[in-house]
């Protein structure tokens, strides 16, 4: 237990009604003490969800040709730091790849980012960003 009765779990803040993040293993199920101790694997997604941001600190990305991050939408940022492909299960929702280190990616944000399937394959040593 942290100041004023926080609780830290695998990072995830929560206390004074704030939301954190939340540590998913690949198959989408929330990592556990097992899994964050299991060497052989390299692979995790860490889910922000909405109003992580309140909307006091919204930032207005326009300039970037990105939609304003108003806490309205979930991000995620999926990691393989293996050295092949890792198939992830997304959180339900409809969830568009914003950002990938890809080889083959665009060095810079979409803003019309392409729909992710429900279960994608994130290439090995690479890390996604994504949105719903």
């Amino acid at each position: 237990a942290g100041a004023a009765g926080a609780s830290l779990a695998f990072g995830a803040f929560e206390g004074a009604g704030q939301r954190g993040p939340i540590w998913l293993r690949p198959d989408g199920a929330p990592m556990t003490t097992a899994g964050w101790d299991d060497t052989s694997q390299q692979a995790l997604a860490i889910l922000f969800p909405a109003l992580l941001v309140s909307p006091d600190q919204a930032v207005d990305c326009a300039t970037d040709g990105v939609d304003e991050i108003d806490g309205t939408r979930d991000w995620m940022v999926l990691v393989n730091a293996s050295p092949g492909p890792v198939q992830f299960t997304l959180p339900a929702g409809t969830w568009r790849l914003a950002l990938s280190s890809a080889p083959d990616a665009a060095p810079e944000l979409s803003p019309d980012p392409e729909e992710l399937p429900p279960t994608s394959t994130l290439p090995e040593s690479c890390i996604w960003i994504a949105r719903t």
